[in-house]
């Protein structure tokens, strides 16, 4: 058995574990769901990795719906501390859902979050760094406003972030 074997193993025991006690929409299991999913794509099982990150992402999806923009706030300051040590690749995921809960907010709310301009900076400035090209940037932003409620929306956002009325 192979070191990819066992972790994929142990990768199902834990998600088979952890839906048992906390149930299979805890955000707990979108994280090992994730991590099983990776596991999965390094083994070329393509298709398995892809039904498991749609799984992770609706249950991350769920699992945003309460979460307050001082919860997005922590987790910028996570990503940057991570951005700082040199740790990009797993500073994204961090601060890619902190853009996307003060969106949430901001398609609840009617109004732009304080934060979001900056956080969306320093997300850009982090996806620059880890060499996507531009268009990836504005493909993940489409997702991100997708996600939180604000595709149909985006122009009336996008003049509201300049400073215009939509």
């Amino acid at each position: 058995m192979t070191l990819e074997d066992q972790l994929e193993a142990a990768l199902r025991l834990a998600i088979k574990t952890h839906e048992a006690l906390n149930g299979p929409s805890h955000p707990g299991s979108a994280v090992l769901l994730q991590s099983l999913a990776d596991v999965l794509k390094t083994q070329g099982r393509i298709e398995e990795s892809d039904v498991l990150m749609g799984s992770a992402k609706r249950i991350k999806r769920l699992s945003l719906a309460p979460l307050q923009p001082d919860i997005a706030i922590r987790f910028a300051k996570l990503a940057q501390l991570l951005r700082t040590t040199g740790r990009l690749s797993e500073a994204e995921p961090l601060l890619r859902t902190a853009v996307t809960i003060l969106l949430r907010h901001t398609a609840e709310c009617g109004r732009t979050h304080t934060e979001l301009l900056a956080m969306m900076s320093t997300y850009a400035e982090l996806c620059n760094e880890l060499g996507f090209p531009p268009e990836d940037f504005a493909t993940r932003m489409a997702g991100m406003r997708s996600e939180a409620g604000l595709a149909e929306k985006a122009p009336a956002l996008q003049q509201r972030m300049r400073g215009t009325t939509p």
